[in-house]
């Protein structure tokens, strides 16, 4: 993929095909002197090509982080991916809560730009008698 947002660092992307359009999710920070805003940096990056991938469009980034009001999901969010059941797409992403422990959250979306967290988060957590 030969895509970055001006002024950041991309990795980790992850893709789904809707309506013959390719969308990318995907990580991002600031790259050095980058005008760029630490919120955009944290939040996961999105942009959509027409074209099978050849070029790409970017699009507001989705899902910053949420802070410390909200314990369980307050840092960036890692890797994920999205999926679609009967119209509605489902982004599981890696969380982390103030311990920095991650946990898979879930957010949904009816058209692959407005996400909702979902309340009930995570939706999996690792065994504690294993950490």
């Amino acid at each position: 993929m030969k895509y970055h947002p001006e002024g950041m660092i991309v990795w980790d992307p992850w893709f789904i095909e809707k309506d013959e359009e390719i969308h990318t999710f995907h990580l991002q920070r600031l790259m050095p002197g980058s005008a760029r805003t630490g919120e955009e940096a944290g939040s996961m990056g999105h942009a959509v090509s027409r074209d099978g991938g050849l070029h790409w469009e970017e699009c507001p980034p989705v899902l910053p982080p949420l802070g410390e009001a909200y314990p369980m999901d307050c840092f960036q969010k890692y890797t994920g991916c999205v999926v679609e059941k009967d119209g509605l797409f489902y982004m599981f992403y890696t969380m982390q809560n103030l311990r920095h422990q991650q946990q898979i959250g879930l957010a949904t979306s009816p058209d692959l730009y407005d996400w909702t967290v979902y309340e009930g988060n995570p939706v999996i957590s690792p065994d504690e008698s294993l950490l």
